[in-house]
Order: C-alpha cells, then sequence, then structure tokens
C-alpha cells in the first residue's frame, strides 16, 4: 500500500514534535511493509496553485490508497477539484477514490477538520471524547468512522540513563500563557454569561471532558449554544482553564520541597516556590532527555479520555508518570505503577503521593523501569498505525 502524507514545512519547523510524529509515522509504514510518500508543501492550511499542480501529477503519476493529513495541514490542497465533466468538478482526493484520515493531536476546535474535503473522511483522535466534540462543534463534518490513537514513542525517544542517578526529582514541561490567567471575554459583555457559565463548570469538574460544559456530563442535550459559538467558547475556556490548572498543579507540587524543574515559557512571571528551578522551553530531543534525568514527570493534561506526547515519552525514559487522564493510559500501563493518577480536585492528596514516592527511592525506580518496558512494548506508532488502517479499512467493508 502507498500513502500519502501532505507535510508542511512551516508547520514542522515551528513545532519540533510534529517532525517527531512523521518519522515515527513513516517507521511505521515501513515496518508493516507500506510506502510512505511525503509532499511537501509550504504554509499549513495553505496551498498555492503550483502546489495543487504538483500534487494531482504526483497521485497521477504514484496512484496512491490512503492519505494521513498531519494536524489536518493539508485541508486546502483537498480542495482542489479535478474536471470530471461538470462544471464544479470532483474534489481532487475523490477522483482518485482516495479516503482520507485527519491526524488530530489537539482537541477538535483547534483544528481545521472542516476545510478537508473528501467524502471518505475518518479521524485519529488523542482523545476517546473527540469524536463527540466534533459532532457539536462540526455538524457539517460526516466521519466515516474514527481511531483512537495518541501521539507514541519511538525507540530513538529513550535517552534514559542507567542507575539510580537522576538529578531531577520533579519534572513538568509546558508552557504558561500568563494572559489566559484573566479571562479575555470579559470585552465582550453580550457573550460574558456564556464564557463565564462554562469557564466555571470547567474549573469545578476538571475530570470531565470540556464540552461537557455546554453539553451535560452524559451528552444529552444542554445549555449548548449553535456549532459556531460553542466552538469559539470551547477554544477560549479551554486556553483560560490550561492555564489555571498548570498553575494551581506546579504551585502546589513545589511545596513538596523536592527538587522541581519547570520547562517552558511564561513561567518567570508568576510567583513559584523557592525549589522550583525554572528553565525555558527546549528542543524536543532535549526535552526528552530531561526526561531520562526525571525521577518523577507530571503530565497536567486536558485530555481525559487520552493521551498527549508527553505521557509515554517520560515513561519511556524511566520516570514515573503522575498524571490526572489515566482513563487511557493506565489501561495499557497499569494504574499505580509506572503511571500514577491524580485528581485535579485533591492536590494536597497528590503533595503526599509525591512525598511518599521519593521517600521510596528503589520501588521509584523499579516501577520507572517497568513502565520503561511496557511503554516499549506497547506504545508504538506501529500500533498506532494498525489502529487507523483497521478504522479505515474495516469500515470499507
Amino acid at each position: 500500500m502507498r500513502v500519502l502524507l501532505p507535510i508542511s514545512r512551516v508547520a514542522e519547523r515551528s513545532v519540533a514534535f510534529y517532525a517527531n510524529f512523521r518519522d515515527g509515522l513513516i517507521e511505521a509504514l515501513h515496518e508493516l511493509g507500506h510506502e510512505a510518500l511525503v509532499f511537501e508543501f509550504e504554509q499549513p492550511t495553505r496551498a498555492s496553485t503550483q502546489e495543487h499542480a504538483a500534487l494531482f501529477r504526483l497521485l497521477t503519476d504514484r496512484p496512491c490508497d490512503l492519505v494521513l493529513d498531519l494536524c489536518c495541514w493539508g485541508c486546502e490542497l483537498s480542495q482542489f477539484r479535478v474536471w470530471d465533466g461538470t462544471p464544479e468538478g470532483e474534489p481532487l482526493y475523490d477522483a482518485f477514490e482516495l479516503p482520507c484520515v485527519a491526524m488530530l493531536y489537539d482537541h477538535p476546535w483547534f483544528q481545521t477538520l472542516p476545510r478537508i474535503l473528501a467524502s471518505r473522511l475518518y479521524a485519529s483522535l488523542p482523545d476517546r471524547y473527540g469524536a463527540e466534540q466534533i459532532a457539536l462543534i462540526y455538524p457539517e463534518v460526516t466521519l466515516r468512522g474514527w481511531a483512537m490513537a495518541p501521539p507514541a514513542i519511538r525507540k530513538s525517544n529513550d535517552h534514559s540513563r542507567a542507575g539510580p542517578g537522576r538529578s531531577i526529582d520533579l519534572l513538568y514541561v509546558g508552557n504558561l500563557a500568563p494572559q489566559a490567567l484573566e479571562r479575555p471575554w470579559r470585552d465582550i459583555p453580550a457573550a460574558a454569561a456564556a464564557f463565564d457559565a462554562a469557564a466555571d463548570w470547567a474549573l469545578a469538574h476538571p475530570e470531565r471532558p470540556l464540552h461537557h460544559a455546554l453539553t451535560g456530563p452524559a451528552g444529552e442535550p444542554g445549555a449548548a449554544p449553535d456549532a459556531q459559538q460553542a466552538g469559539t467558547v470551547l477554544r477560549a475556556v479551554d486556553y483560560y482553564c490550561r492555564a489555571h490548572l498548570r498553575l494551581e498543579t506546579v504551585r502546589a507540587l513545589g511545596q513538596t520541597g523536592a527538587r522541581m524543574r519547570v520547562v517552558g515559557e511564561g513561567w518567570r512571571g508568576v510567583e513559584l516556590p523557592p525549589n522550583v528551578n525554572v528553565q525555558a522551553a527546549l528542543p524536543y530531543e532535549r526535552f526528552l532527555a530531561l526526561a531520562g534525568e526525571a525521577k518523577i514527570c507530571l503530565d497536567c493534561s486536558s485530555y481525559p479520555g487520552g493521551a498527549n506526547d508527553r505521557v509515554f515519552n517520560y515513561t519511556l525514559n524511566g520516570a514515573v508518570c503522575f498524571t490526572n487522564a489515566a482513563e487511557y493510559s493506565a489501561e495499557v500501563l497499569g494504574r499505580d505503577r509506572g503511571l500514577r493518577a491524580y485528581s485535579m480536585l485533591g492536590l494536597e492528596n497528590l503533595r503526599g503521593q509525591v512525598r511518599a514516592a521519593l521517600e521510596q527511592p528503589d520501588r521509584l525506580r523499579a516501577d520507572g523501569e517497568q513502565a520503561a518496558r511496557l511503554t516499549a512494548a506497547t506504545q508504538t506508532w506501529r500500533g498506532r498505525l494498525q489502529n487507523i488502517l483497521r478504522a479505515v479499512f474495516d469500515a470499507a467493508g
């Protein structure tokens, strides 16, 4: 099978882990005996006439069986139309009978999914609640199916150091947007009540999917605004809540007295305990190397039913990961071993858990080693790709 990967040069340069994801997918395709056909274009979500023509020639010369669109970057490429005798023409992917998988690595309200034009459209999601979110904010999008496929690990992401000499007790990696700590919608009086209600609900229910602030906890009809307004509210409230929850959690763990390292932009502008060492954002490889020096890594997630790229890269590097989103990852790594769950509603308990873990260095090291073995065996791009292929081709019959 030949698989097309539209890759934006600008997007890859701006966010380093996307190149890591791309390489993981290409390696997995090769492992499974498939061919990866990379089509590079410049701007994410934008395409020139020349790029449209080049892709048409490529698909004509080297027919493909599937498109994997990393982060929906190639949405504008999909809008190119091929003459089929009708005035409007046929969308490019449909003309070549290509299923397209939109690979989402954030919540749908940050993605350009509706701009992908393909009658055989699928989604690869990092969170189990993503399909509900798509239906809520993009009712015009019809998915043929979807696969659960959070970011996976690559063997080259393992920078762990043998032996007990890890110099960082506790590591947190993530940017803080200080401007998001204020409610920016205050300047929109007509909409402030809806934004405030969603934000208050989300802060009171940090373990629930954010879209339940608009629909109710079981997805039953609630006070949801129309789709366009829902997406706008969720984007703003997500931005606000991420900042608040990250800051609260880092401050809480700073009170353990542990040697804590916080890596990312924005932290120097807020007050933190003196034992918290703040470091500017690092290139992706150097972040992975830091995970290999840490005893414990903290994940403060907004994916209650899934995982971001950090969880499994932490455990791959032999660190014990404390996460507030253990619903998915605990199934494969085991709760309370190399992966430990905490609640945003019980940060005092989290402090106690971390203190107790650091007081048992032998168990901490053993748990980290076990988690690294399980992660390397189960959380691979090959496995993720197999899930995606099943979702596409089993659904096709």
